[in-house]
């Protein structure tokens, strides 16, 4: 599916296997950063000579912008029984003050070409210092 999306799609939206039909700890096991890369592989593979037209979108489903970090991290390793490591570079995870995220965020986008990210209604006004610093970037 992915490779038919880098063939015909503008933006590809890299979500969580959601065969469960909720978001909990076996889509989040499944959506690993390394995960991840496998399927940003299969969009270019598809993409072929559009692979520079093709933007990749991927949904921050648990963000907070915060300078209690660790807490946070923490938290969503014991819920979900990952390293906490494996929870800090999860791409469904935003998790740290403006500047490490800023940080973080471009680190993705060099790295997998992730420029897309969609947030929780709950973090907008605590995320909007993020987009004013990466506008443009």
């Amino acid at each position: 599916m992915l490779r038919m999306a880098g063939r015909v799609a503008d933006i590809v939206s890299l979500n969580f296997d959601n065969r469960s039909g909720k978001l909990g700890g076996d889509g989040v096991h499944r959506s690993t950063a390394e995960a991840t890369s496998r399927k940003v592989e299969w969009v270019r593979e598809g993409a072929g000579d559009r692979w520079g037209d093709v933007e990749l979108e991927v949904g921050a489903y648990f963000t907070d912008v915060t300078s209690s970090s660790s807490s946070v991290v923490g938290e969503l390793a014991a819920r979900f029984d990952l390293p906490a490591s494996d929870v800090r570079s999860h791409p469904h995870v935003l998790v740290g003050s403006v500047e490490a995220l800023c940080e973080e965020l471009v680190r993705r986008r060099d790295r997998l070409g992730i420029s897309f990210v969609t947030i929780p209604v709950a973090s907008l006004h605590a995320f909007a210092p993020i987009v004013a610093r990466l506008a443009g970037r």
